[in-house]
Parts: C-alpha cells; structure tokens; sequence
C-alpha cells in the first residue's frame, strides 16, 4: 500500500504527459498538437472541429453528424469511398465522431502512413464535392441510423426526453444526430454552407500521438495544411447557467418490460465556471466517483447491495462541456421508479447535510488518479485527453491540472458543492415505465 501511495504522489506532483508533448500553431490558425509514444510503431491521427449538435438551431439539427457520414464521401481529388481504402491498404483504420460541442476524425495507422493520413485529411477539409444522387442516399442511411439507435430503442428514447426536457431551450436540448423531420429536410446547399463556414484550420486541432517526432509532425502539418485558407468564424454565443423554476419531471411510456429512471443536476463545467471557483469542478468530479464509480461507491452501495431498490446505478459528470451540464444519475429499479428516486434523493441528501469522511475522500482521489493513469495506456484516449479540452476553449494541459487540483479537495469542498447543485430547483427526472 505504500508503494501504491508513492506512486500516486509522484504522478500527481508533475504533469503526467506534458513533458512528451509539444504543440505548433500554423500561419492559417491550425493548432497541431503532438504527444510521443515509442511503445509500437503506430500513430492515432485526428482531427477536431468545434463544432457540433450545441452550434445548431431549430430546424438544422443533426447537420453536424450528417457532415461527419459525409466527409467519407468524394472530393475533387479522391472518388467516394477512395478515403476508407488508401487507409485500410496502408494498414489502418479509420472512423469519426459527433458530440454536442465538436466532431472529430480519427484513424489508426503504421508511423509510414502518417503522409498519407495528413494529405487526405487536408484534402477533404476544403475539396468536398455534393453530388445531390449520393446526397439523398446518405441521408436515407442516416436516417435508418437514427431509427436504430434512438426510435427502437426505448432508453434512448427516454434519454433523448430527458435532455430535451433538463436543456429546454438551450444549446444541449436538440439531439445530435437531430430529430428525423431536421434530416428529412437536409439538402446538399445546406450542408456545403455549415462546411464551408465550420471545417477551415482556424477552426480545428491536429493531434498526433503515438512513435513520432514532433519536428516530423509538424513539418508534415505544414506540407499538407498550411496551404489552406483561414475563415471567418461565426461567434458560439456563450450561456453562464441553467435556469429551471424548479424540479421538471417527465414520463415515457413504451411497450418494456423493465421500467429505467435518469436523473441530472444542473451544473457547471470548467469553461462555463468563474475562475476563482475552478476547485469546485475538481470537486464536482470527486462527487461522481464517491457516488458511482465502483462496486463500493455509495448509490451502489446502499441502494443495489444494501436496500435492494435497484439492480444497477450509473453516475456521469463531464467537465468539460462549453455550456452548463448535467450531473447524470441512471439506474434501473427493482421495485418501482419512485421508490427508487426516493432512495437516490435521499444519498444526494446526506451528501449535502453529512460531512463526508476523510478516508472515503482518499480513495475517491486515489481511484481518480489511477483511472486516469491507466486511460492512458490507449493511444485513442490520450489524444481524448488533449483533444476535448481545447474543443471547450481550455489548454490540452486542462486534464493534468483538474487531476492535480482534486488532491487539494478537502470534505468541506464536496459538502459545498453538494448544497449548492444538488437540489430540486435545478433537478430534472425522466423515468421509462411499461405501456399499459
């Protein structure tokens, strides 16, 4: 145990990556970031926009994620499909993602691939062709995509109320892979101006880790973007709180067999949150693991093995959002939703009237830390780390500097922020029963 404590403190008293990365910003805006890992002779390539489902308004939601299906489509230069299979025959894989506030590109390939990855990515920052024929097709697969994960799917469904109805008119209420009329209405000028306006260099980071040098890196970077021109960007106008009049509640009644309950807390994230008051983020995520994270953590404890009111409980707090979030608590009853809700307000509770114990804060810490360290191992997940951050406005060092100021959180610190978010004014329920 000694050993393991020694450890800890050596990982928490420096930077735990920092020394290994470096990051370049070109003449065009195009922020590349490169972090050196020698254990295999691989590169995890990606690209981050800032933008996402947040940056859309009513009637265009979705628009982001159609983009994402289509930039594996034709450019000027490589025919669909083109992208996918240079990729694959140099040993690589490829994919994308969408989330509220960017969408990121990624592939996975051998160090010698890396001048390929670099010209196909900048190629299809500014060269995409909308052929209308492949337009319409695209859509027919988004829309299926949306009909499988979200409408035949019943805790989607009831999640996708849930955020609609915690985020009423805010930037998080729309779903990111939009409602199904936004998708059907989608045409190919539509989606060429949200491209044209959101995917230049000045508005996106370039991160490489894996067995590079970062002179190699940006000197590719160079080659390959530095020709593309800057654009002006639109203002993301920027909302400091989540203002509820007081607990929202909502009910989805579907054909399952087992009823579902989400609940969330409005909170704040550390790009939405004064300065002076960063700590409580740090404690904010020390809540959700003391709450959480692990056979031992509370709301498990008390309420699956101890009281038998729920099969399992799951507890989400991203600190990284651009706008106010949610603090997310999910569980499955055994009995009924209520009695369930019940017993989750009640720990929520004693949270917020109970000192909690320094030991049971200790670990908290120490299992913070540990996850992080041990997230690390994955090529994907470093580049997570430095990625997310930069998308809300923060520095790729944000991961390492909330680590660090978790282990100054103190009992006092986690009571506070219990008071001051956990309460029914800023409260959201949804839960999923069985149609009767």
């Amino acid at each position: 145990m000694r050993k393991a404590l020694l450890f800890i403190c050596v990982i928490i008293s420096a930077p735990v990556f920092s020394a290994t990365t470096q990051e370049l910003q070109l003449t065009n805006g195009l922020k590349v970031i490169v972090r050196e890992d020698h254990r295999a002779p691989v590169a995890f390539c990606s690209l981050w926009y800032k933008v996402g489902g947040a940056y859309e308004s009513e009637g265009e939601t979705g628009i982001s994620h159609f983009l994402e299906h289509w930039m594996f489509r034709g450019t000027q230069k490589f025919k669909s499909g083109e992208f996918n299979r240079l990729i694959v025959t140099q040993g690589g894989d490829a994919n994308a993602m969408t989330t509220e506030d960017y969408t990121m590109y990624y592939e996975t390939v051998p160090v010698t691939a890396l001048s390929t990855v670099f010209q196909l990515e900048a190629d299809r920052m500014h060269n995409m062709t909308f052929d209308p024929a492949q337009f319409e097709q695209e859509k027919k697969i988004v829309m299926e995509e949306r009909r499988m994960r979200v409408e035949d799917d019943p805790r989607a469904l009831a999640y996708e109320t849930f955020r609609s109805t915690a985020f009423e008119t805010k930037p998080y209420h729309h779903p990111v892979i939009g409602w199904m009329t936004d998708i059907e209405h989608l045409t190919p000028n539509v989606v060429r101006t949200w491209y044209q306006t959101y995917y230049a260099p000045n508005n996106a980071v370039l991160i490489v880790v894996g067995d590079v040098k970062p002179d190699v890196v940006f000197a590719l970077a160079k080659q390959y973007f530095g020709g593309i021109q800057s654009s002006i960007l639109p203002i993301l106008q920027k909302q400091n709180a989540i203002r509820h009049s007081g607990k929202r509640h909502d009910t989805v009644n579907l054909p399952v067999q087992l009823s579902w309950l989400v609940m969330g807390y409005s909170v704040p994230t550390l790009a939405t949150i004064n300065p002076v008051n960063q700590k409580q983020i740090a404690a904010l995520l020390l809540a959700a693991g003391i709450l959480g994270s692990g056979e031992n953590s509370v709301l498990v404890n008390e309420l699956v093995h101890e009281k038998k009111l729920a099969t399992s409980v799951d507890v989400e707090y991203n600190p990284y959002g651009l706008f106010p979030t949610l603090f997310t608590i999910s569980a499955t009853p055994t009995n009924t939703s209520k009695l369930l809700e019940k017993g989750i307000l009640d720990q929520m509770h004693a949270l917020a009237d109970t000192l909690l114990p320094e030991a049971a804060l200790n670990r908290a810490k120490a299992q913070l830390v540990s996850e992080y360290v041990y997230s690390q191992d994955s090529l994907m997940q470093q580049a997570t780390t430095l990625g997310v951050p930069e998308m809300a406005g923060l520095s790729w060092k944000t991961a390492d500097t909330l680590i660090q100021a978790a282990q100054a959180v103190t009992p006092d610190d986690v009571q506070q922020v219990a008071q001051q978010y956990f309460h029914k004014g800023g409260l959201t329920v949804v839960t999923l029963e069985p149609k009767k």
